[in-house]
C-alpha cells in the first residue's frame, strides 16, 4: 500500500495540475497589478459571470488558493476561489478622474 501518489509527467499534465498552474499564474497576474507604482483599477471576472472591480490595492488580499475582496466604504466582502477567476481585465480610462492611476503609498 502506498501512502503518497507518485509524481510523474503524466500527473503534472492532469487537469488538477493544470488548474493549480492556472491558479498560480492568475495569482501572480493579480499581485503584479496590485503592486504597480501607479495603480490602475482592474476587473476580476469569474466563471459564474460575476465581476468585481478592484479600485484600490488596499481592498484585496491574494492568498494561496483564494482571494479576499472588500467592497469600499462598507463591511461587505467576498472570498473568491482563484480557480473560478476566468479573466483579469484592465479598466480603460484609469480611475475616472482623468489621471492614469493613483500612486501607491510607501509602506514603513
Amino acid at each position: 500500500m502506498r501512502c503518497c501518489a507518485e509524481v510523474s509527467e503524466a500527473n503534472l499534465e492532469s487537469p488538477v495540475a493544470q488548474g493549480y498552474a492556472k491558479d498560480m499564474s492568475t495569482a501572480a497576474n493579480i499581485r503584479e497589478k496590485l503592486a504597480r507604482e501607479l495603480f490602475q483599477s482592474f476587473c476580476v471576472r469569474l466563471s459564474s459571470g460575476d465581476k468585481y472591480v478592484i479600485s484600490s490595492p488596499d481592498l484585496v488580499v491574494v492568498m494561496k488558493s483564494e482571494m479576499f475582496i472588500a467592497k469600499p466604504n462598507s463591511d461587505d466582502h467576498v472570498f473568491v476561489p482563484l480557480l473560478h477567476v476566468a479573466a483579469v481585465e484592465s479598466q480603460n480610462g484609469g480611475n475616472g478622474n482623468g489621471s492614469a492611476g493613483t500612486r501607491r503609498r510607501k509602506r514603513k
